[in-house]
């Protein structure tokens, strides 16, 4: 009976740091995509309806990216991640599942892509 009890208990205890890490990890995610979305309202003068969808994804490199699709051109992504404190758009890529090749209207600078 013990040993069942405390089971539970260590069972309880892991559930918890998993559930803390998983909150956590959102509540990061969640501000990241305000931050961009603050930076490309106030920052660069677009307005809230210009963006259709705004998603940050935790990965491999750049270990945090915010993706953006502006509402007049649908078949591009932006991408944009924080260095040194500040939000920069590091690259640009036709988004999956649309046709045509973008124009790239919102690139910030020539990337060379």
């Amino acid at each position: 009976m013990k040993v069942k009890i405390w089971g539970i208990v260590v069972l309880i205890i892991i559930a918890s740091f998993l559930l803390t890490g998983y909150i956590g990890i959102e509540i990061f995610k969640n501000k990241t995509t305000d931050e961009v979305k603050s930076y490309l309202i106030e920052q660069k003068g677009y307005k809230e309806d210009d963006i259709i969808e705004i998603q940050t994804v935790i990965s491999k490199t750049p270990i945090v990216s915010t993706s953006v699709v502006f509402k007049d051109e649908l078949n591009a992504r932006y991408f944009y991640k924080k260095d040194m404190g500040r939000i920069e758009q590091y690259t640009y890529a036709p988004a999956t599942n649309q046709g045509g090749r973008p124009e790239f209207k919102h690139k910030e600078k020539d990337l060379g892509l």
